[in-house]
């Protein structure tokens, strides 16, 4: 019944209002009557029974989902809980004194990611401003604007990107791997928006997101970059990373020179995908190479990366190798003997590069 009096006069003949066999929500008489919209049948039947607090807390949110505030008072008065708001039904207003108000009584910004949520979905500059003022407050708040930093750099927008790093959040932070997924990282270690920068092989993105990275997380940053190399990304992490750091590991090697050198050939992308890729590799390691970067992996690992190696094309072969060749410093001469030492690679090699195979014969005896 969607008439005032009807419901009054329902009421006044005794009969029942309320059904406690009917779970759902939305056959609930009460939560009806809040999708009806009309403030005075709200109250006659909030007042007609007793009502269960789920009853009430799902006739809140409906209420909130509409944008109907007075009722969303009329049904905190009697005892709807504040709590059982969907805070992203609340930013959906982008009323950022409603939003504190909220928050203040209770409602969970993190629940279901629904700030997360919010500022995927609105995108809105009062939902940053809301962000810097309270996130010391509310500290629920920040990992949430971490989580839609990571949805931003996967979707590629730049701008909000720049404006959520700027708002303040946290590029390195772990975050789940959706926005529909919780945060216990039983199978998985999660995702962080510098890392996903480091994939996109999107230098901009990089560049939005304003790294400063610690010692630690440089390492990290450079082998992510190493698995998708590409030239712009690596321009603008070295110019958040000291070239000091280039090198660290024991052997002063470089991970990102590493990672390439031992990338893996991809022959589902077709030839001119992975032709792409080939040639966004050699231009990347030449790039490191150039800035000091060098090639000293542990011995124990070249027979790996000799086999890896030895699946790509001749010309991508000796590609890497002549880098790694003649660039000054970049390898150890014992090193490259040994990855080249097998008749598969020095095969490879001559079929395209005799000179060079006649250079590793007689330079590498």
């Amino acid at each position: 019944m969607k008439n005032l009096f009807e419901v009054q006069a329902w009421i006044a003949d005794g009969k029942r209002v309320r059904d406690p066999s009917n779970e759902h929500a939305k056959f609930c008489p009460l939560y009806q009557s809040v999708e009806v919209g009309f403030h005075s049948l709200v109250q006659v039947v909030l007042t007609a029974t007793e009502w269960a607090q789920d009853e009430k807390d799902d006739a809140l949110n409906a209420a909130m989902s509409n944008r109907r505030l007075d009722l969303v008072d009329l049904l905190l008065a009697s005892g709807a809980q504040a709590s059982a708001i969907n805070f992203s039904d609340v930013c959906q207003t982008v009323d950022t004194g409603l939003m504190e108000r909220f928050l203040r009584l209770g409602v969970d910004p993190a629940k279901d990611n629904a700030f997360a949520r919010s500022l995927d979905d609105i995108k809105a500059r009062p939902l940053l401003g809301f962000y810097r003022s309270f996130r010391r407050e509310f500290p629920a708040l920040h990992p949430q604007a971490s989580l839609a930093l990571v949805e931003a750099v996967e979707q590629k927008k730049h701008r909000w990107a720049a404006l959520l790093a700027w708002a303040g959040a946290d590029p390195f932070m772990q975050v789940p791997e959706s926005l529909y997924r919780g945060w216990e990282f039983e199978d998985y270690n999660g995702r962080s928006a510098a890392e996903k920068a480091c994939w996109s092989e999107d230098g901009e993105l990089v560049k939005a997101l304003k790294l400063r990275p610690t010692s630690e997380q440089a390492q990290e940053l450079l082998r992510r970059a190493g698995w998708f190399p590409c030239v712009a990304v690596f321009e603008q992490l070295l110019r958040v990373i000291p070239k000091e750091q280039l090198n660290v590991t024991e052997r002063r090697s470089c991970v990102a020179v590493e990672q390439i050198v031992e990338r893996h050939n991809y022959d589902f992308l077709g030839s001119a995908r992975e032709q792409q890729k080939d040639d966004s590799a050699v231009a990347s390691l030449e790039f490191l190479l150039d800035h000091g970067a060098r090639w000293n992996p542990e011995p124990g690992r070249l027979s790996s990366i000799r086999r890896t190696l030895a699946k790509h094309s001749a010309n991508y072969i000796i590609r890497v190798l002549r880098l790694l060749l003649y660039t000054a410093g970049a390898a150890e001469e014992t090193a490259l003997r040994e990855l080249c030492r097998t008749p598969v690679l020095r095969d490879k090699i001559a079929s395209m590069d005799k000179p060079l195979a006649q250079e590793f014969t007689t330079k590498f005896k």
